[in-house]
């Protein structure tokens, strides 16, 4: 189900640091694509602890029928004890994995222009993920009427839950579709800026660190209610930062701002 010149063209928008990670994606995308290329096949959802599974409709080839209901928002309780992550009081094993897009020019998710949300998220859920990572950027997240998704960015045949006018609207039409599927999500700000990687520090000379702070509040109060969303990872890899030595590179005092900002919603 690999096609060179589709893998060319994905190939354009990515980053030459991380390609083999993003490659994976993109096989998945395409392993979801042919498992659920024809109407004859129906999906039938994974386990879920938290939502109860209804039988859909045959899907049609224009789009994937939801799997779900969530006319009862569900109950998702997250605490700790002794070192155990526990959901509803029942220990929980996190499964998750990336799913990369939205902290890029794109201002997408990878590969809803030729595979239906559905079909990867059903195809995660049967091999037992739980979970998955969401890496936003800050330009983005601040500016949702400005990076929006190009009309190529989205099959809408396939993706008409998927809006494209505005980033914020996506990420929560993202977040709700993954919710549906018993799905949690993660909320990654992976990248300040959205043309540039990586990022040593958790600001730079066009993003301060009062921008990173503000990016989570608007996020925080968009989202940090939705019942699938299960925590705030507040920078990725801010590996040129320090600990503790109160410089203005100090990660320890720009992680408890953030947080703070974050648990205050």
């Amino acid at each position: 189900c690999w096609k060179d010149n589709e893998l060319e063209k994905w190939e354009e928008d990515y980053w030459g640091a991380g390609a083999v990670n993003r490659l994976r994606a993109v096989k998945v995308v395409y392993d979801a694509q042919e498992r659920f290329s024809t109407s004859e096949q129906s999906i039938k959802p994974g386990p879920s602890s938290l939502l109860p599974p209804v039988q859909p409709e045959s899907p049609t080839s224009a789009a994937i029928q939801l799997p779900l209901s969530v006319d009862v928002i569900p109950r998702a309780d997250f605490t700790t004890v002794r070192g155990e992550t526990l959901l509803n009081g029942e220990p929980f094993t996190i499964k998750g994995a990336n799913w990369f897009g939205f902290e890029t020019t794109r201002n997408m998710a990878f590969g809803l222009d030729v595979v239906a949300q559905d079909a990867v998220l059903s195809s995660l859920v049967e091999q037992g993920f739980n979970s998955l990572r969401l890496p936003l950027a800050v330009v983005s997240v601040l500016n949702p009427h400005q990076y929006i998704s190009p009309e190529s960015g989205v099959n809408a045949q396939l993706n008409p839950h998927m809006p494209i006018n505005n980033y914020l609207d996506a990420v929560a039409a993202f977040v709700e579709r993954a919710a549906q599927w018993g799905v949690f999500t993660l909320l990654d700000m992976h990248l300040l800026r959205n043309d540039k990687y990586p990022d040593p520090l958790p600001f730079d000379d066009v993003v301060p660190l009062s921008d990173v702070q503000l990016a989570w509040q608007v996020l925080a109060e968009r989202l940090c209610n939705h019942w699938a969303v299960m925590g705030a990872d507040l920078k990725n890899e801010p590996f040129g930062a320090t600990w503790g030595d109160g410089t203005e590179s100090d990660w320890k005092n720009a992680a408890e701002a953030l947080g703070k900002t974050v648990a205050e919603r």
